[in-house]
């Protein structure tokens, strides 16, 4: 192998792993505002039934929903997100903003309507003051939002009320 090969394939796998978040193009934009509408439209139109399957997929099968295709359907838009966002945003922010928003939501509520909206909040925020910081400080973009949404993660895990100890 010569070096020259070597050197491009160590900067794609350093694009797709921290990839700037202000390199976005319009047409990526377009695209991930295209997933967003079908995930919104999905979640609207089969919240009931998304409830059910979360909750249990026994349970939900044994009354009658079609448990299986409905995981699959969630399975493939949460692979829609991630690879359409892996070459413009970085595997390390996707990773950070689907997991940190959600499980932050997930101490502050046990509703899942207040976790689903909650989750996008927390999200938003953490892009924004990731936007916000890294003008400010002059510092990576994608690194800002990740702090900022393990910050809020950490936050929400100090004063989860799932957390509280109860008297005895």
């Amino acid at each position: 192998m010569s070096t020259h090969y070597c050197g491009n394939i160590v900067n794609t796998m350093h694009q797709l792993i921290f990839e700037q978040a202000l390199t976005i193009t319009d047409g990526e934009i377009w695209l991930m505002t295209g997933v967003l509408a079908i995930i919104i439209v999905f979640i609207l139109l089969l919240f009931e039934q998304i409830r059910a399957v979360l909750f249990s997929r026994i349970l939900a099968a044994a009354v009658g929903l079609s448990e299986k295709h409905l995981y699959y359907a969630m399975l493939i838009l949460t692979a829609l997100v991630v690879s359409f966002s892996l070459s413009t945003i970085g595997g390390l922010l996707i990773f950070s903003l689907i997991i940190n928003p959600s499980a932050a939501a997930f101490q502050l509520t046990y509703r899942l309507r207040n976790m689903f909206i909650l989750s996008a909040l927390f999200g938003i925020l953490s892009s924004v003051a990731g936007l916000f910081f890294s003008y400010l400080l002059n510092a990576p973009t994608g690194a800002l939002i990740i702090i900022v949404s393990s910050c809020i993660f950490a936050f929400s895990l100090l004063f989860s009320p799932k957390r509280r100890v109860k008297p005895a």
